[in-house]
């Protein structure tokens, strides 16, 4: 058979190599074809592509619940600090409101730490401590979007605070929060700020900047005639020895008003 299509093909006017080719292709027609296979990087190519479809989809989500804020913590004593927190209750980002402030932060390494133990371990530390020694209150105020969660928050840090020393917790909103960081202090200082403004509205957020809490309470003492609360205790007293304070809360977080390491705007729904 195979005779017989050479003698075929050499009637034909063809180039040689076009012959054998076809030749061989008759020849081996009827043989079972090898599978094919892909290249091993067209086959990695895949793979990858795959694999990153994959991670878009997961990574929105992932960004989301890891690194975008949805509520705060303030510590203010003469360092003035604020903790952003993420849904897990994590500290995402730590920042200084002023010289005292960073260099607190830049001392400890708070990422990701659960909120109540970057708490105890602010209160705790060496800066703190010694103002505490020195007979100084120091201010924690949270600010949550969600009543209900911003009450959870303001019990743990009670509870943080236990033993402690002066150590005032405080409630605040999210309105109140984001004007705080446009005014570039943390939301617990701003608080003070306010009160000591409705007594004194000659004064400025630049006056109280460079200004330590117990300054600003000093202040406020001698213009509302000796009542202050570190002296009074204004507010109910918790269990923790420190005490609460409510201020407005609910409403939505805007966009742009964080001044923290770049994770975005605050989320103001669950």
């Amino acid at each position: 058979m195979e005779d017989k299509l050479r003698a075929a093909f050499d009637s034909v006017h063809a180039e040689t190599e076009l012959k054998e080719r076809t030749m061989a292709f008759l020849a081996h027609a009827g043989e079972e074809a090898p599978p094919r296979r892909l290249p091993a990087g067209h086959l990695c190519r895949t793979i990858a592509a795959a694999a990153a479809c994959l991670l878009v989809l997961l990574g929105a989500s992932g960004y989301y619940t890891l690194l975008v804020p949805v509520s705060a913590i303030s510590v203010d004593v003469n360092p003035s600090l604020e903790l952003s927190l993420n849904r897990l209750d994590r500290v995402i980002s730590v920042k200084g409101y002023n010289p005292e402030g960073e260099a607190l932060a830049s001392s400890l390494d708070l990422t990701f730490q659960p909120y109540t133990q970057a708490l105890e371990e602010i209160l705790s530390s060496e800066t703190v401590s010694a103002y505490l020694a020195g007979d100084n209150a120091v201010s924690i105020t949270v600010a949550c979007y969600n009543p209900d969660k911003s009450a959870q928050m303001l019990s743990a840090a009670q509870a943080c605070a236990q033993g402690c020393g002066q150590v005032y917790c405080h409630e605040s909103g999210s309105a109140e929060l984001e004007e705080a960081h446009h005014a570039g202090m943390s939301v617990g200082k701003y608080r003070a700020f306010l009160e000591l403004q409705a007594l004194d509205p000659s004064v400025t957020a630049e006056d109280v900047q460079s200004m330590s809490m117990r300054e600003i309470r000093d202040r406020i003492a001698a213009l509302s005639g000796g009542e202050t609360e570190t002296s009074t205790g204004q507010g109910s007293q918790s269990s923790s020895g420190g005490y609460v304070q409510q201020s407005g809360s609910g409403g939505g977080w805007g966009q742009g008003g964080h001044h923290g390491h770049g994770h975005g705007g605050w989320q103001g729904h669950e």
